[in-house]
Order: C-alpha cells, then structure tokens, then sequence
C-alpha cells in the first residue's frame, strides 16, 4: 500500500530522472512512504497490543527508507545488477534492462529490493520485547488470540 497507492504520478514517474528534480521526487515518494508505513505499524501495535518499542521502530523505519531511496533512484540498484551480474549473479544487468514498466527486470529486482527484501528491518520495526528467540512476539500474540474478548 505505501510503495504504489500512495505514490503520486509525478514521483513515480520523476523518482529516477537524474539531478535535482529526481532526488527531490524519490525524496518525497520515500517520505510518504515511510510515513505510511508508521502509521500502518502504529495502528497493528496498538489494536493488537504489540510490544513496539519507538526507537526499534524508528530504526527499522529509517533503514526502510535510506534503502528504499536507494533503488528508487534507479542507477545505483542497475549500477549493483550490473556488478553483481559480472561476477556473483551471472545475468542481472540483463535482466534489469529486459521488458518495460512493471513488467520489467527493473521493476522485479526494484520490489524485491524495496518489499521482498525487508525483512531485516522489519524485525527492527517491530522491535519486540519477547524473550521468546524462535518468534520474537508471537508468545504475546497467541495468549491475544487464544483468550476471550
């Protein structure tokens, strides 16, 4: 929801053209997004009772953006496909330059790299105080869940 339904027209098509005006869109695409995504976290926490703690959250909150601002400028993730692509992943420039628009490699390694691959911070985000190491929190969401309303 905070990647493409938030995202105006203008940032989206303006978010990777070089210079001022490409920064200043990814800028403001990453702030809404990033702004989105805390609310999203502060209502689950707070109808679910979860354990947040701010400062996790904050920092999750910031390595999600810094990172998201990162492949959204688009020529540092093609300049990392390509250098991956000639030593480690054989094939990953090719693949960001193939099809067009959503239907791109692109588009594909952008989503995963933004989205799919979050989940470090998304553990950050959380923030969870449980002593529980197999799921950090899901001994608080189960007594939640399983006990009366």
């Amino acid at each position: 929801m905070a990647d493409y339904w938030i995202q105006t027209s203008a940032q989206a098509s303006r978010k990777g053209m070089p210079g001022w005006a490409g920064r200043r869109a990814c800028a403001a695409h990453v702030a809404t997004y990033t702004l989105t995504l805390a609310g999203c976290l502060t209502l689950a926490a707070w109808r679910l009772a979860l354990p947040v703690r701010p400062g996790w959250a904050a920092a999750g909150l910031a390595v999600s953006a810094i990172t998201h601002y990162f492949a959204d400028r688009r020529t540092p993730l093609a300049r990392l496909a390509d250098t991956l692509g000639a030593s480690v992943l054989p094939g990953k420039g090719e693949f960001w330059r193939s099809g067009e628009g959503l239907a791109s490699g692109a588009a594909h390694l952008d989503l995963l790299c933004t989205n799919r691959g979050t989940s470090p911070h998304g553990l950050l985000r959380a923030g969870s105080r449980s002593h529980d190491r197999r799921a950090p929190g899901a001994s608080g969401l189960v007594r939640r869940y399983s006990e009366p309303r």
